[in-house]
């Protein structure tokens, strides 16, 4: 007896509803796919993470930023709606990513307003003091030396300019790579620590932001 998992039953029960041909043949539905559902169910859980922590930062619309860690990019739209005078800077450490990112936002790129670099963190290819606000929505988990990043950010900030760093918490549904909040305390402490002020840790469901001014 064949059996079907329930989203592909009720697909044929709307197409038999329908009066539409692929109903008599269940063979040309195709199965569920979990993995491409789980796939896509993990970039939607990682760009509603990064808009959480982004929202974080009071942004100005001639910001100067700098996003460390773009990924594929999902972040950079949004900054460059909330800066429509100002001017975005992604730095990743793939290749693949950097390449992905740029097809996808190519008109920002050529329209001048937004700038895609392959770099790694510990060393940031930018002048000292060129950015108004930093964000590291979702890389600090995979920074090996904190405290060199932290520097750098430093170097690259403006006096007064300030920083989010986002810092995924634990849950049932992400149990591996999450961070406990008295981890999260501990981050907000080594910001404190390496010279920034007025550092903050802020919290939402599954998600921690520490925030601090240069």
């Amino acid at each position: 007896m064949q059996t079907f998992c329930p989203f592909t039953y009720a697909a044929l029960r709307a197409l038999a509803l329908c009066n539409c041909a692929e109903a008599a043949n269940p063979a040309v539905v195709p199965p569920f796919n979990w993995a491409r559902w789980q796939t896509a169910e993990k970039h939607q859980d990682e760009g509603e993470f990064r808009q959480s922590i982004a929202a974080q930062l009071n942004w100005q619309a001639d910001d100067l930023i700098l996003e460390i860690g773009f990924g594929a990019g999902d972040t950079l739209g949004w900054l460059l709606a909330q800066t429509p005078r100002g001017h975005v800077i992604g730095v990743e450490r793939s290749t693949q990513l950097v390449t992905q990112a740029a097809r996808r936002h190519q008109f920002s790129i050529k329209a001048g307003r937004l700038e895609l670099d392959q770099a790694e963190p510990e060393a940031l290819p930018y002048e000292f003091a060129r950015f108004s606000k930093v964000l590291v929505a979702t890389d600090y988990a995979t920074w090996q030396t904190a405290e060199y990043c932290l520097n750098e950010v430093q170097r690259v900030l403006q006096t007064g300019g300030r920083l989010a760093i986002g810092i995924p918490l634990k849950t049932r549904r992400r149990r591996e790579g999450g961070f406990t909040f008295e981890e999260a305390q501990e981050v907000a402490g080594l910001v404190r620590w390496v010279g920034f002020q007025e550092v903050e840790l802020k919290h939402g469901e599954g998600w921690a932001c520490v925030t601090a001014t240069r």
